[in-house]
């Protein structure tokens, strides 16, 4: 049991160092995922703030229509 426990210490020790290697590599991947994710919010309020006056009447509900007003500023409904 302990030979084999010896034989298999070298390539936990190399598995070891290889995560620490790729701690950057993944810490930089987060980070560029949540820099897209942000823009992606700031993106979907500007499309959802940019909706055509007919289309806002034609296609929401009364419900949609006042949670644009309430994300893009209001006013449009008349509330």
């Amino acid at each position: 049991m302990r030979a084999g426990l010896r034989r298999a210490m070298p390539f936990a020790l190399l598995l070891l160092a290889g995560c620490t290697q790729l701690r950057p590599v993944i810490d930089q991947g987060i980070e560029a995922r949540r820099q897209m994710n942000d823009e992606q919010a700031r993106l979907t309020v500007v499309a959802l703030c940019d909706i055509a006056v007919g289309s806002y009447w034609r296609v929401l509900s009364e419900e949609q229509r006042a949670l644009v007003d309430r994300v893009c500023g209001g006013g449009v409904s008349g509330q």
